[in-house]
């Protein structure tokens, strides 16, 4: 059907939402961008389409309350809502920079009204019933003060005659046919035929329509609604009818977000989004714009962008809906944003004879629709075994009830085992048209729940591959949209980090000092935001909730700011997890800085609490067998649930090993040369074998210097045989553990590939940049995937430990007499497993 409304002249049509004219300042507001339309480069025509007043409370709301109040002979409600309507409206007016002819005019009109108003309420009074037409006609005059208002305040603004303002009551032109039930189908021609006096052109001038919103007539001329957002629906249908150029829709947000706001603190503004990406998300929860809004500029030929845009922001550029987006085939960038439905119940169906037995799904779904309850879901196995759907949490116990009723014999007869409710429940929605022929979405988009330890109950995708959905307890709906919306780098993946420090310990303060000077770098390459939160040592525990990061300036109270506490007392390492632990956030690290065997008791507690425990402290390793066990099965058991155990530091120092640890063997090489001393009963005895070590080590190493020799202090893993050693070896001047600077270490790779000459790491092991710089890259190991999967996707370590024909050597210079006995004292016998 061709649109009978002369369009010679642009159309461009822009709506205001109830939020954008809820005072005098924001309908002014309103006239400036109004104006700033106007006079665009194309000086297009416009059609302006308003919402009632909103605020606290809303008009609409108000207009209902009244029909309500009528409906139970209210009068005291009756007239205090009047009065409350009347103030609201009489406040804005006096305050508008408007004649004061055009003032009176609108009081005047207003009080009219309100007494049509209270004339049609003494019938629903009598009645004792609220009609659905008369709350229809009634709702509908916010719309009709609102438009009347603007349209003054631009009258009164540019009265210059280069615009032509022309008030419409949409109800003299938008007709709808309401005789299908539950629906609503707009009379195009009709509308078009009535519209045309209002869109006729005038001389040179710019016409500039300004338009109830919400309001239309049926096909037999009664006043009527269009419903659940029904402005943004009525500026649509003015576009189609005009053949605008462009629908800008203004609200209170700056666009389509790539997720809650309130949920997501990351969430960003979409430049460009397709019609059907913003209808997924509007279903699954997205409030910027309804469905309904975007059928008539679909149905325009050509198709008419919608762009939303911010009354507040007017110069930013907002969200294009059109009909396509900018998501592209990049496994990372591929979805547009993520949205979700809360309080759901999942429902499930589940037995052996329903495989194969005809009718059942019918049953099921017919049963439900009977009783008014609306599937949001659905997933069934190819075995037929279960049916799984859910539903609206408050229609749970309805909906089992009656099912429990038409599968009464099934049930007794145990064709059908049971019939499950779980709630509260949230479904957690991806979309994006770049995922369709993307390789990956899913299992990012699922590893990434994992990571994040979420349980998904069901899953459900179709096979457009726009949507991938999936339900979660709704307990951990928030998480599961911060990850997901990190794993696809829509946001800054939030990093909650605690340090534990010795007393004293300076590797700590280096640490903060790098995580300072370090935040905004990673969070530019890697999206991830790292906040410290709390800070402990043996006496004392500050920490944030305020999203902040503690520096080692706050640290030493030299600066800083944010809301810090203290807490004195000997063991805060136990109630440090409690500030570092938040189970809306993916990643919970805690730093362990210190050499300190109390704090590495708390190691696996953390672990299970999901704390990923990143450790420069090898007590935890070194330790008693308890100990290490317990470790190992928080942190490496085959169906670990915990936080991750990232102990390289102690292996390499700062050299990027990357060795995977299921390794008793390993274990031994992390000892600490202290620890190991302590385990061989050697340190109570220290001060009496210290001069006769030093003579003894002397010695030796004035034989080696004889034979152009140097002692080196070698550790060697043979993964094949399953033997480790630690001990001394005479290494000629030119090997490459001879030439080793000062707190520098070296590790060989002894592998099939690389058995004559070994894969060689070495590097600077000590000090406290590098062991630090070694601990933060234990982290982004853990976000980027060289742990467990990640944020980025599934990644591999540097090098890795394989049982077969694999061996390490590791060697350190001796740098002092005092080093070269510590490290005999260590290697004391070496070790066979």
């Amino acid at each position: 059907m061709s649109n009978l409304v002369d369009t010679s002249g642009s159309w461009e049509v822009l709506k205001f939402g109830g939020t954008s004219v809820s005072s005098s300042e924001n309908y002014l507001k309103c006239a400036r961008i109004l104006a700033s339309a106007l006079e665009g480069s194309s000086r297009p025509n416009v059609c302006c389409v308003v919402s009632a007043m909103g605020g606290k409370p809303k008009t609409t709301d108000l207009l209902l309350n009244l029909v309500a109040f009528a409906s139970v002979r209210d009068e005291k409600g009756i007239d205090e809502t009047v009065q409350i309507v009347m103030d609201k409206h009489s406040k804005c007016i006096s305050t508008l920079s408007i004649p004061e002819s055009e003032r009176e005019n609108l009081l005047r009109l207003i009080t009219r009204d309100i007494q049509d108003i209270k004339d049609v309420l003494k019938t629903v009074s009598l009645m004792k019933w609220k009609p659905s037409k008369i709350q229809s006609l009634v709702s509908g005059y916010g719309e009709v003060w609102s438009a009347n208002i603007l349209t003054a305040v631009m009258k009164g603004t540019y009265p210059d005659g280069h615009y032509v303002f022309r008030y419409l009551d949409a109800r003299l032109v938008l007709c709808v046919d309401e005789t299908v039930e539950d629906e609503q189908t707009i009379v195009w021609e009709d509308s078009s035929k009535l519209l045309q006096e209002y869109s006729s052109p005038v001389d040179d001038c710019q016409v500039c329509i300004i338009a109830t919103g919400f309001v239309a007539r049926n096909t037999e001329g009664v006043s009527t609604t269009l419903g659940r957002d029904g402005s943004d629906y009525s500026a649509s249908i003015f576009g189609k009818l005009l053949s605008a150029s462009a629908i800008y829709i203004y609200t209170d947000v700056d666009g389509v977000l790539s997720a809650d706001p309130r949920r997501v603190t990351g969430a960003k503004v979409l430049g460009e989004v397709s019609f059907n990406e913003a209808m997924e998300l509007a279903y699954f929860g997205a409030k910027v714009i309804h469905p309904k809004t975007m059928q008539p500029a679909i149905l325009s030929n050509p198709p008419i962008p919608i762009f939303i845009r911010n009354t507040f922001n007017p110069s930013f550029r907002g969200s294009r809906i059109f009909t396509s987006s900018l998501t592209h085939k990049e496994r990372d960038r591929c979805v547009c944003g993520f949205a979700s439905i809360d309080n759901m119940a999942v429902v499930n169906l589940e037995g052996s004879g329903m495989v194969g037995v005809k009718g059942v799904s019918r049953r099921l779904f017919g049963t439900l629709e009977a009783s008014g309850i609306n599937v949001v879901l659905i997933a069934q196995a190819s075995s037929e075994h279960s049916i799984t759907l859910a539903i609206s949490e408050r229609d749970a116990d309805d909906a089992k009830r009656v099912l429990h009723d038409v599968f009464s014999r099934e049930l007794k007869l145990k064709h059908i085992s049971d019939i499950t409710i779980e709630k509260p429940c949230s479904i957690i929605a991806a979309v994006g048209d770049g995922m369709s022929d993307t390789t990956g979405v899913a299992g990012k988009f699922f590893s990434a729940l994992g990571e994040s330890k979420i349980n998904v109950l069901t899953i459900a995708q179709g096979c457009s591959e726009r949507n991938i959905s999936c339900v979660v307890r709704g307990a951990e709906a928030t998480r599961a949209l911060r990850a997901v919306h990190a794993a696809f780098r829509l946001s800054h993946q939030s990093v909650r980090v605690g340090v534990v420090m010795s007393f004293e310990d300076s590797l700590g303060c280096a640490l903060l000092e790098l995580l300072k000077k370090q935040r905004e770098k990673i969070m530019v390459a890697f999206d991830i935001d790292v906040q410290v939160i709390a800070v402990a040592n043996e006496s004392r525990l500050m920490y944030t909730d305020n999203g902040g990061s503690i520096t080692k300036g706050v640290w030493d109270g030299s600066g800083g700011s944010g809301d810090f506490k203290e807490d004195k007392g000997a063991k805060v390492y136990k109630y440090l997890k409690s500030h570092v632990l938040c189970e809306d956030s993916g990643y919970n690290i805690i730093f362990d800085c210190t050499a300190d065997a109390d704090v590495s008791l708390c190691h696996p507690d953390w672990l299970a609490d999901g704390i990923h425990v990143i450790t420069a402290n090898n007590m935890g390793l070194s330790g008693d067998k308890v100990l290490r066990e317990s470790i190992a099965r928080k942190a490496y058991g085959p169906m670990r649930r915990g936080g991750r155990y990232l102990r390289e530091v102690c292996v390499g120092g700062s050299l990027p090993l990357g060795m995977e640890a299921d390794w008793d063997l390993e274990r031994i090489l992390s000892c600490s040369d202290q620890a190991l001393g302590r385990k061989f009963g050697v340190s109570e005895q220290w001060e009496h074998v210290k001069d006769r070590l030093d003579e003894e080590l002397a010695a030796r190493v004035a034989e080696c210097r004889a034979r152009k020799r140097v002692l080196r202090h070698v550790s060697t893993i043979d993964v094949g045989k399953g033997t480790v050693s630690i001990k001394f070896v005479e290494v000629p001047y030119g090997h490459v553990f001879a030439i080793l600077p000062p707190g520098n270490a070296c590790v060989r790779f002894f592998t099939q590939t690389h058995s004559a000459n070994p894969l060689v790491v070495q590097g600077q092991s000590e000090g406290l940049e590098n062991t630090a710089s070694a601990l933060l890259a234990e982290c982004l190991n853990l976000m980027q995937g060289g742990v467990a999967g990640g944020v980025f996707g599934n990644g591999g370590s540097n090098t890795k430990l394989h049982r077969t024909s694999t061996s390490l050597q590791l060697g350190g210079k001796i740098n002092s007499t005092e080093d070269l006995r510590i490290k005999a004292v260590n290697s004391f016998g070496g070790f066979m497993f």
